[in-house]
């Protein structure tokens, strides 16, 4: 058995690391999203969705990765009945959710806006000197088949297979996030309907007088 001091050096310097890679995640999801939004507009384009494909599947492999890293931790910790810090699982959980939003909303652009021409796109880019990468690599495979391969219909199932592996892990994060005690809630800061997930806020409804929907109408106008 380890001893205290280095066990503790241990845990802190496995949490930096955690730390370091749910903020490289929160910068690749961020970054995925925006070129979405360039999708179907002016800067779309063959090296917009080679770049699209990039940063879509390190997003993914790094919340596996991660994944790999903490969930087993926590495991142990519930099975000792010990008590975790599960904060760290909590922020990869939710970064892993943005991520199954925005991988369903790519899957929708890239089946009904598929772009053209991006074998010509790579074969140029694999003529450059020190070509390397994905394209370069859908290249050499066109040039060894008889049938040269869609980058669309890859792209398609690559996305597909992303989200389908993003939900089981999402599945068996879900099983070791905190539990929040009905009992205990606190009006207006949790819910507590059993039916409802945690972490969320109970909105009042607030009536406006009519004065105030008089005033608005009138600044409206």
């Amino acid at each position: 058995m380890a001893p205290p001091d280095k066990e503790k050096t241990r845990a802190k310097e496995e949490g930096r690391i955690i730390h370091q890679a749910l903020f490289t995640l929160n910068l690749q999801v961020a970054l995925f999203r925006d070129l979405l939004l360039d999708v179907g507009g002016s800067k779309d384009g063959p090296p917009l969705r080679e770049n699209l494909q990039k940063v879509r599947m390190a997003a993914v492999e790094a919340v596996i990765k991660t994944n790999k890293t903490l969930l087993p931790y926590i495991k142990n910790c519930f099975s000792d009945g010990r008590i975790v810090d599960n904060g760290q699982m909590v922020c990869l959980y939710l970064l892993a959710r943005l991520l199954e939003s925005e991988l369903e909303k790519c899957l929708r652009l890239v089946t009904n806006l598929p772009m053209l021409n991006m074998d010509k796109y790579f074969e140029s880019k694999s003529k450059r000197p020190g070509a390397t990468g994905i394209g370069t690599m859908l290249t050499q495979i066109a040039m060894g088949n008889s049938s040269r391969p869609d980058f669309n219909v890859l792209e398609v199932a690559g996305v597909k297979k992303d989200k389908q592996e993003l939900i089981k892990v999402l599945e068996d994060m879900a099983d070791h996030l905190p539990k929040e005690d009905p009992s205990k809630a606190m009006d207006g800061l949790t819910s507590h309907d059993l039916d409802r997930r945690n972490w969320t806020s109970r909105r009042k409804r607030v009536k406006c007088s009519k004065l105030w929907v008089d005033w608005c109408c009138f600044c409206g106008s």
